[in-house]
């Protein structure tokens, strides 16, 4: 479980970068817009029993103590929180987009589903 809270943090400190990344159109275009880490982490976040759970209140402040990281700061410690998960990322990546997140999970709960379909009958 404490794997699960440090992803979900790291996925909106990832959230957060790839949101001051994106281009401008970026934010216009729903398909294309960042988003995919935010979209995880919230599906993490809801995966947890209620009382590790962070309230919408205290991510949003998570968010906005990020605020005050310059760009350089911040790549630097996703850099470091990735490299500590095990999967070392280059400096400066952004996650994939809103949509491209939905369509991920949308496939794995529907393969869920349908296995549990599957065995429980």
């Amino acid at each position: 479980m404490e794997d699960t809270i440090r992803m979900r943090d790291l996925l909106l400190v990832q959230d957060h970068y790839d949101q001051r990344e994106c281009n401008q159109s970026d934010l216009n275009d729903g398909a294309n817009r960042a988003g995919g880490a935010a979209l995880y982490a919230l599906t993490l976040n809801d995966l947890l029993p209620k009382r590790y759970r962070l309230s919408t209140v205290d991510m949003v402040i998570k968010l906005m103590a990020l605020n005050k990281l310059t760009k350089r700061q911040l790549r630097a410690k996703l850099y470091r929180e990735w490299k500590a998960q095990g999967r070392p990322v280059p400096r400066g990546k952004t996650f994939g987009s809103l949509s491209d997140a939905e369509r991920v999970l949308t496939l794995t709960y529907d393969t869920l589903r349908d296995a549990l379909k599957g065995n429980s009958g």
